[in-house]
């Protein structure tokens, strides 16, 4: 099993203390490092604090029920240039990164769950 990548934690912002609020800020895009219509990587900005977030989207379809999922992880980094480099990484190692602001929609549900993985003791 990989080890966990950690980054410091964006104690400052408010999304640290109120996850639920990303449901209402309307993030700053700095840089658009990649987009489709189903995936997007983004280097955001808080428009409360400044924290730079590296940001990822992606949308699987649905072709029978038309309601697609949804998965959008928020995380948080000191510069621009340690975005760039989780830009090169493969989608699956960036589960491996602490912490991670997860908002995850399933098809299935009227709304999305939106909360931070964090380092957990011992990891």
């Amino acid at each position: 099993m990989a080890a966990l990548h950690r980054l410091p934690e964006p104690t400052s912002c408010v999304l640290w203390r109120e996850p639920e609020r990303l449901r209402d800020l309307r993030m700053e895009t700095v840089t658009v490092f990649e987009e489709d219509e189903h995936f997007r990587r983004a280097l955001l900005k808080c428009p409360e604090c400044g924290q730079l977030y590296f940001y990822e989207m992606h949308e699987e379809v649905d072709f029978e029920n038309g309601q697609d999922p949804v998965t959008r992880l928020y995380t948080p980094v000191p510069t621009g240039e340690h975005a760039a480099a989780l830009s090169l990484a493969a989608s699956p190692s960036l589960q491996r990164v602490r912490p991670i602001l997860r908002d995850v929609w399933p098809a299935d549900q009227k709304t999305s769950t939106i909360a931070w993985w964090r380092v957990q003791a011992g990891n």
